[in-house]
């Protein structure tokens, strides 16, 4: 998806990154979705108020990622969340990017 004013990289420069593995073809999504799977039941998040296996983190991204599908926010859409530096950040960040679409 191009956003308007953020120059897109030319496919010479893409494949460049790609070949020096400056690049991955994998994504957040899936390297997040792999890791839950392989250590579902190993610590995953800890801050001063919650600690998490990697299963109970993607229980709660996925509950996320299901009540923004609910709200109609589909793949492409822009949304803007205001939260504090909590754990609640890292849901955010790995809410795979292809759920709604």
């Amino acid at each position: 998806m191009e956003m308007e004013g953020i120059p897109r990289h030319t496919e010479e420069e893409s494949q460049k990154y790609l070949r020096k593995r400056w690049w991955s073809s994998i994504t957040l999504a899936d390297l997040f979705d792999k890791t839950t799977d392989v250590f579902r039941h190993k610590e995953g998040l800890v801050d001063d108020r919650v600690r998490l296996t990697y299963g109970e983190l993607r229980d709660k991204v996925d509950r996320l990622a299901a009540s923004f599908i609910d709200m109609g926010i589909e793949k492409g859409d822009r949304v803007l969340l205001q939260l504090p530096n909590t754990e609640s950040i890292v849901y955010v960040k790995t809410w795979p990017s292809g759920h709604g679409s």
